[in-house]
């Protein structure tokens, strides 16, 4: 949060040979990693769903989980009303909170999720390759997305590998992407001397041999 950054910043403006070293087993690594691949820097996309009239999600369960989920599901919910119905594409390989609240959904192992999410890609102008094989729901949902250009939205999950979250980002651009559908804001929390690691022993290794750390299991030296 804004608060725990600044809390976070202040000591290490206080502290300056300080490190901090957040562990995070079940991290969004693959989020920061696709917005390096997309856009050359780790960033923290930032979604606006009561923007979006279109929304594809590539396995991402915005309305069960995530650290933006409160406001996701009232701005989500905020245009479920006849007047201004969005619409909501889900494709994932998993039962979602998500996926329950589609309008037309369609389970996916992950490696067709990759090979729909590509299609659908080429079909909008943000893949180099082929539309691949004739996919009449890949097809609709290309068709939706393109013509709703500057409020369509493509998410990817977190569970996805960069390389799609990088696609919806690159379907988003292609698509004419409106600053109120998707912005993206720099992630100050990953620069500098603060450090996520998806392993105890990634963040182990931030710090010096024979040192003792405050994230040390009792009796470990770092």
């Amino acid at each position: 949060s804004p608060t725990l950054q600044a809390q976070i910043a202040a000591v290490l403006a206080e502290l300056p040979e300080t490190k901090w070293v957040a562990w995070e087993p079940a991290g969004r690594d693959n989020v920061f990693a696709g917005t390096k691949l997309a856009f050359g820097e780790e960033l923290q996309p930032v979604y606006a769903f009561d923007k979006a009239d279109v929304i594809l999600s590539l396995e991402a369960d915005f309305l069960g989980s995530g650290p933006s989920m409160p406001r996701h599901v009232r701005d989500f919910v905020s245009r479920r009303r006849a007047e201004t119905m969005n619409r909501l594409y889900v494709v994932e390989s998993t039962p979602t909170l998500t996926g329950a609240r589609a309008d037309h959904r369609r389970p996916l192992s992950p490696a067709a999720l990759a090979a729909f999410a590509s299609s659908v890609a080429a079909r909008v102008g943000a893949g180099a390759g082929p539309a691949g094989a004739e996919d009449a729901f890949a097809a609709a949902v290309a068709a939706d997305l393109d013509g709703h250009r500057g409020t369509s939205l493509v998410v990817a999950g977190e569970t996805q590998p960069p390389e799609i979250h990088a696609l919806a980002h690159a379907m988003n651009e292609a698509l004419g992407k409106a600053h109120f559908v998707t912005k993206v804001v720099t992630n100050a929390c990953r620069r500098g001397r603060y450090y996520f690691a998806s392993t105890y022993e990634a963040a182990m290794a931030r710090f010096p041999r024979g040192r003792s750390c405050g994230v040390c299991r009792p009796g470990a030296r770092a």
